[in-house]
């Protein structure tokens, strides 16, 4: 359903803003807002999650959804965008990955649409960043695919 090359590109769509958009949060600290923070650390710990997930991991700390620091959330989003592209270049995106869900209920889904999922998850929490953005006055980044591709 979702060829690696695809996955892939998007992979690095996602890193290419999600940078953008923690150094834009980092050059206007005073202003953003507390939901920023929470929206951008919650995208990357459901990356965590996912990756972890596709790799037969079924346990995180507590702190991975309270973590506040720009600096961590920056670490982190870097680290899964590396680990993305190892679970690509090591796994087919149509092998069938069982893992189960934080209400404890297992599933099988292909790692491709796992990582499609988790990839487009950020997409979609980048625009409630861009509103926060606008609610506090700062400068939007705009974060369209097509943008990305005519760059």
């Amino acid at each position: 359903m979702f060829d690696e090359k695809t996955l892939i590109e998007l992979n690095e769509y996602n890193h290419y803003y999600n940078e953008k958009i923690i150094g834009h949060c980092k050059e206007n600290k005073t202003a953003i807002t507390d939901k920023t923070i929470e929206l951008l650390n919650h995208s990357v710990a459901a990356m965590v999650i996912w990756c972890d997930r596709i790799q037969g991991k079924s346990d995180w700390p507590k702190t991975l959804w309270t973590n506040k620091d720009l600096s961590i959330i920056e670490t982190q989003e870097l680290q899964y965008y590396q680990k993305v592209k190892m679970i690509l270049s090591e796994k087919n995106t149509d092998e069938l990955i069982t893992y189960k869900t934080s209400q404890g209920i297992h599933h099988k889904n292909q790692m491709g649409v796992i990582l499609f999922h988790a990839l487009n998850h950020f997409t979609y929490h980048r625009g409630q960043i861009t509103l926060e953005f606008r609610k506090a006055g700062i400068d939007v980044i705009p974060s369209d695919y097509i943008l990305y591709k005519l760059s």
